[in-house]
Formats: structure tokens, sequence, C-alpha cells
């Protein structure tokens, strides 16, 4: 991505001056649109621009793309939001606990409005043991399980998708452990954070997440457990928001969380990237401090700071975290996925091509791994 418009977008989010640079042409509109696209966050730019002002100076084609942008935000957020409350309404009446994680929550708990914090899917986590009960429910209500691995040491969730009539596509990704990554997959359990859920505003008496410190600790984790420590305005947005609303009691809750669960290098990382990025509005001065602290990188979580190829560094980690009995099976899970995955995943047209695939993803992840060393 061209460093000037990135640059550009990230003035723009921490409160620079709105002004478009004069002397930039096409190219560097079009790099600066994909740049807000790219970073998901092109939504809450026309919404800070809109209340600033300011942005008269830019081209005209930008603005109104901009515009367009978030008003097919809000309209996708409706949608999407309706058949939400559908499901979750169903889930509850089949007595399914489920919580929302990411997106569907973060949006109405850290934005100016939900359709700021665009999303594809919605996340529920539940109990490993409802899952039998959720797939009934899934299936009632239209929806049809995504081609997956069929590998229970490596994904601790599943995909279900529905087509509306409108041909609107519903993408639900259900999660039984709070991470695929074998380190951070037990941090958090679901029976230890149902009793302190929190209602999600607008969807519905049936929408819970997180209470605020574990949702701010989360959205920490996830950042390093699944990205790379992914330095992406939206993923960085959402832990600023988080942070920006917690009073002092749950600032301790989350300091002390973060340090029970040893979690502390990499909250800090998330925090002091969130907080560069945009530093408005405020959190309070005691978290602040808090995440300028040095840390050591003693912490097994704190090595997923420092790896570029996240894939090859979540391998070794669950590879070094399971007992000699689960390492073969690990591997295997890992060489040879489902056939219905692998003709998906590579583009295969006939079962007579699986052996190559399976050739080549042996060959793609041996690679990384051998990189990594």
């Amino acid at each position: 991505m061209p460093k000037q418009a990135e640059e550009f977008l990230q003035s723009l989010l921490r409160g620079g001056p709105p002004g478009w640079p004069g002397e930039e042409g096409e190219q560097f509109e079009r790099d600066f649109l994909e740049a807000c696209r790219s970073h998901g966050v092109a939504p809450l730019l026309h919404h800070r621009l809109t209340e600033i002002g300011g942005s008269n100076t830019w081209p005209e084609r930008l603005r109104l793309r901009l515009k367009s942008e978030e008003g097919g935000a809000l309209l996708l957020k409706e949608v999407l939001d309706r058949e939400l409350r559908r499901v979750l309404e169903a889930l509850a009446e089949d007595h399914v606990s489920c919580l929302l994680l990411k997106g569907a929550a973060v949006a109405r708990t850290a934005y100016p409005a939900p359709h700021l914090r665009p999303r594809s899917d919605a996340d529920l986590w539940v109990r490993p043991a409802d899952r039998p009960a959720l797939e009934t429910c899934l299936e009632r209500l239209g929806y049809l399980p995504a081609p997956a691995t069929g590998a229970e040491l490596i994904q601790a969730q599943k995909g279900f998708q529905r087509t509306d009539r409108s041909g609107v596509r519903h993408l639900l990704d259900v999660h039984w452990k709070i991470s695929n990554v074998q380190l951070f997959a037990e941090v958090l359990t679901f029976d230890e954070v149902w009793p302190r859920r929190r209602p999600v505003p607008g969807l519905g008496p049936a929408a819970h997440t997180l209470e605020p410190a574990t949702a701010l600790l989360f959205a920490c984790l996830h950042r390093v457990a699944h990205h790379g420590a992914s330095l992406r305005l939206i993923w960085l947005r959402d832990i600023q928001g988080l942070a920006a609303r917690l009073d002092g009691e749950q600032v301790e809750a989350f300091i002390g969380l973060a340090r029970a669960k040893d979690l502390r290098a990499v909250c800090r990382d998330g925090l002091a990237c969130a907080l560069n990025a945009f530093p408005e509005p405020p959190v309070c001065d005691e978290l602040l401090e808090w995440a300028n602290r040095p840390t050591s990188r003693e912490e097994a979580s704190g090595r997923f700071l420092e790896r570029a190829d996240v894939r090859a560094a979540i391998f070794l980690s669950d590879f070094r975290q399971l007992g000699t009995a689960d390492r073969l099976r690990f591997v295997k899970e890992h060489l040879f996925p489902s056939p219905e995955y692998m003709l998906q995943r590579y583009g295969g047209r006939t079962r007579l091509a699986l052996p190559l695939l399976y050739l080549r993803r042996a060959l793609e992840g041996g690679w990384r791994i051998l990189l990594k060393r």
C-alpha cells in the first residue's frame, strides 16, 4: 500500500488537519480510497469529516465515494442486524447460551454509531456441549455449514452461511473456545465469563457480550493470536474504543486480568499501538500510564509480538503446547484436511486433483516453518 496515502489517512484519524493535499493527482485519490477500504475505516473517516468539516477542498469524486461507503455500511448493518436478532432469538428459545464477539458486539459498545464499524459476519461463542443444539437450530433457520478442515486440534470454530431472498449472504462464525491457538484457547472459558456478561444494545434481549474489561483483553489477544500484531486501523480502533469506555474499577479489573492471564505484553502492545493511532477519545490516566510501562517478553504470549509469519508461529506454538500423544494427530490434521475443504481452498474441481493439492499444502507449510527456525 502506498506509504503517503496511508500516512495521510492516519494523520486524519489522529485529528490532523483535514485539508486535501492539493498537489496530489488521481493516483493518490485511488491509493487513499484503497487505504481507507483496506483498513476498514472508510465509514469512520467520512463520519469524522462530516463532524469537523474542512473536506470542501477534497476532490468531489472522492467525497461522494466516501459518502457512499458510509451509506452502504448503514444499509448493510440494518440487514445484517435484523438477521442476527432472528438467530439470537431462536438460540435463546432453544436454550443455547451465546455471547457475541468482535465486530457485531464492538460496533455497539465502542463506536458512536454501529455502522461505523463494518463487519461481514457475526462471531458467536457457545459452550462446547451446546454445539449439537446450535447446529440443529441453525439448520432450521436455513444455514449451511461452510467446508471445514475437520481438525479439532486446529480449529475451535465452524462457519455457517445463508443467503436471504434479497441475495445478501449472512455468515456466522461459531466458536466453542476463545481462540484456535492452543496457547490462548483456555485463557478464558465460557463458563468463566458468562456470569459477568453484558447486554448488547439494539440487538434484542438475547444479545450479550463480554463485560468491558474482558472485552478489551480479548480484543488485544485476538489481534496478536490471529493477526500477527497487525496495525490494521479498524482493529486498533476497536481496542481504543473499548479502552476509552472503562471506568476506574474496570481499569483495575483489566490490569488484574492481564496479569493473571500472563497477557501483559500483549495487552500493552495493543493499547500502545491503538492509542498512538487514535488519541481521541482519551483513556484514563491510570490505563495510559500502565500501557506505556516497559514489559518483559518472557511471557509465552509475548513471543507472538515478534513473529512476522503468524501461521508459522501458530503452528510451532501449538506443537509445543500439545502433549506427545496429540502431536502426531496435530501434524496429520494440518497435512490432510477434509477433501471438501481442500477443493474449496485451492480451487480444485475434481477429487483426482487431491494428491497434488495435499502435496502443495505440505510444501507451502513446511517452507514457512523452516523460514521461522
